[in-house]
């Protein structure tokens, strides 16, 4: 049975993008995020554009931060774009991943599921723990879990 995490987070900000829970799932060595907010929000709204250093975000936002050796600092950064579609493109510690992605199973949703594997450097032991906090941005900032990170872990327990 995949083991998992919820962080709710109150209706505390307003606007299409005031988070409302975040489900992170474990599947194998496949992390499933799922994000809800409180009100429908159509994908445009993440839209972003060319810079001159590649694709830039709008003014509207929703980031995923991954901690992966549980010092409480962002060592991965996963920004939900929109490009003609939903994706996910993850970054950090100098590499880019191939961008994930994202289903929209409810108009206040937005789902990906990608590898974990590739986020710890090789040779780190089991069980692995992820920490997880996604953040929103349109007109206010919200951050769930408030404060802290939403840990799943990945192997053997």
């Amino acid at each position: 049975m995949p083991a998992g995490a919820i962080a709710n987070d109150p209706n505390d900000v307003g606007g299409k993008l005031d988070l409302r829970s975040v489900k992170a799932v474990q599947d194998g060595s496949l992390l499933r995020l799922t994000v809800s907010t409180y009100g429908p929000w159509a994908s445009r709204l993440l839209r972003s554009g060319n810079g001159p250093s590649g694709p830039r975000v709008g003014l509207n936002a929703l980031v995923v931060y991954y901690d992966v050796n549980g010092d409480g600092k962002t060592d991965y950064t996963g920004r939900i774009v929109y490009r003609g579609g939903l994706f996910v493109r993850i970054t950090g510690k100098g590499k880019p991943f191939e961008s994930v992605p994202v289903s929209r199973p409810t108009p206040s949703s937005a789902s990906f599921t990608h590898p974990v594997d590739v986020l710890f450097p090789e040779g780190t032991p089991s069980p692995r723990k992820l920490r997880l906090a996604v953040v929103s941005l349109y007109r206010k900032r919200d951050r769930a879990p408030n404060k802290g990170w939403l840990t799943v872990t990945f192997g053997p327990r």
